[in-house]
């Protein structure tokens, strides 16, 4: 059984290290590290000189004459990053600034200073791009914002400004994000949460440390359950999204799915998967694509309930192709977790559906070569259903006019998608060569694949670097293409 959801340290890495050069170049996306939207205030003017306006600014906050004029410099720099043209990072980091504004945030008593510090990072770490963390943590950066977080009282606004600065520093380092937990600042979190339990910042700062929580001790985030929980009760759209993708990254790791599923937020997140607000409902299906993993009998029961099985079925043939994938991916593993499932997306139509879309894709596009995410996944959950080894699904595939074409359309770029082809072929042909005992059935399967160059393509794969696609591979061809005439 290939269950596909859930993801041990060395195969977060390894994807993280892989996504790095993708995720630097999305940091607009709600999964990523985000920055504080400027509320109507002055405009600021850009200056002719970048480089002088911050050798001024370094020098006056050195040296500030009031508070007022240290208030308003620090509300200067942080404009001159959110300014939506230039964003002048180098000037910022050869000016000497960023050591000097740590300096003032250390030592100012006033809040409205701290903020603006505060808010200026959180812009300037989501602008940054690669290397910003880097400097910041040589600067001391990391150390001074965690015992600032925890020094806070009474001043929810401020702490809540001061951890999102902090999650955005951390964000795309492991030792950073191990370092600040290890300082405290989930403590502080939590703080927060009961100060203001259905702050939608405060739940992206929860994300963010949540979404590396295979890093650090699984029991430090129990207590968060009880947050998420009331968070997603909330009205606001906004809030219900921050906490369903808390809901992701806690259900997405093996140590941490069961405070997900021994919880109410198993239930409370099925139930989000069928509201009328589009943005929530799909927040949720994701969550429910993370369960699928799961081989928890209670996750098993809930899928199964007939009124959630045809609603999801519903649901993917009426959706679009984004919601289509993350359907496919959960269908997936559901058919891996229980066989049953099989026998049941074949009564619905759910095997016609998918079959027609692969081929309805593929007729639609200029360029063959050229898949979607969706196609994938749907290829997968077809092929998983092969893999089962359901007697009544079997027959039907040799039945079917159809079925079997889909090997043409297979993603040999996923290695993922290329295995699952492969396997599902070996377990079609060895199914009606030995269970079934029906050499006739299983030549004219040879002669398809045949016909479909799948013969061709599978003797490609021989010598390939990954051992399980040649030992497929090799197996195929010396089974079943080599010596048909004599099976």
């Amino acid at each position: 059984m290939h269950l596909r959801g859930t993801k041990s340290l060395a195969q977060s890495c390894q994807e993280f290290q892989e996504d790095i050069s993708v995720l630097r170049h999305s940091r607009r996306e709600a999964l990523l590290r985000r920055s504080r939207p400027v509320t109507f205030e002055q405009e600021f003017t850009p200056p002719s000189s970048y480089a002088q306006f911050y050798k001024t600014s370094t020098e006056c906050l050195l040296h500030p004459t009031s508070l007022l004029q240290q208030q308003q410099i620090i509300r200067n720099l942080r404009l001159s990053i959110d300014n939506e043209g230039y964003t002048p990072l180098s000037e910022i980091f050869a000016s000497g600034i960023l050591p000097t504004l740590l300096q003032t945030f250390s030592m100012t008593h006033d809040r409205t200073v701290a903020n603006e510090v505060a808010w200026f990072f959180i812009n300037f770490c989501e602008k940054g791009g690669e290397g910003t963390e880097t400097v910041l943590y040589k600067l001391g950066a990391l150390a001074i914002f965690s015992q600032a977080s925890k020094s806070v009282t009474g001043d929810a606004e401020l702490l809540v400004t001061i951890l999102w600065a902090l999650a955005n520093m951390i964000y795309f380092n492991d030792d950073y994000i191990k370092e600040t937990v290890s300082a405290g600042v989930l403590i502080s979190i939590q703080t927060g949460l009961k100060q203001c339990p259905y702050d939608a910042d405060l739940l992206y700062v929860l994300s963010a440390f949540l979404r590396r929580v295979d890093l650090y001790d699984a029991r430090l985030v129990e207590p968060f359950k009880e947050n998420i929980i009331l968070a997603l009760t909330a009205t606001d759209e906004k809030v219900v999204k921050r906490a369903l993708l808390c809901c992701h990254y806690l259900t997405r790791y093996k140590n941490t799915i069961q405070y997900t599923i021994k919880s109410s937020l198993l239930i409370r997140c099925f139930q989000l998967a069928t509201s009328s607000n589009k943005t929530i409902r799909e927040s949720a299906l994701i969550v429910l694509k993370d369960l699928s993993a799961s081989e928890e009998d209670v996750v098993f029961q809930m899928f199964a309930d007939n009124n959630v099985f045809l609603y999801l079925v519903q649901l993917y043939v009426e959706s679009d192709e984004k919601m289509k994938k993350v359907l496919a991916f959960t269908f997936s593993n559901l058919v891996n977790t229980n066989t049953l499932f099989v026998e049941r997306f074949l009564e619905t139509n759910m095997i016609e559906c998918s079959i027609a879309t692969i081929f309805q894709n593929e007729n639609e596009k200029t360029d063959m070569s050229k898949k979607s995410k969706s196609d994938e996944e749907i290829l997968i959950f077809l092929f998983n259903c092969v893999i089962a080894m359901n007697a009544v699904f079997m027959n039907y595939v040799v039945k079917s006019p159809l079925f079997l074409g889909i090997w043409k359309f297979v993603v040999w770029d996923s290695m993922d998608c290329k295995i699952a082809a492969l396997n599902a072929a070996s377990k079609l042909l060895e199914y009606f060569h030995v269970s079934a005992n029906d050499i006739e059935t299983q030549n004219s399967l040879v002669d398809q694949f045949i016909e479909i160059g799948f013969d061709k393509k599978c003797e490609d794969l021989i010598g390939d670097d990954d051992v399980t696609v040649e030992q497929y591979a090799n197996d195929i061809v010396l089974k079943y293409f080599s010596f048909r005439g004599e099976l």
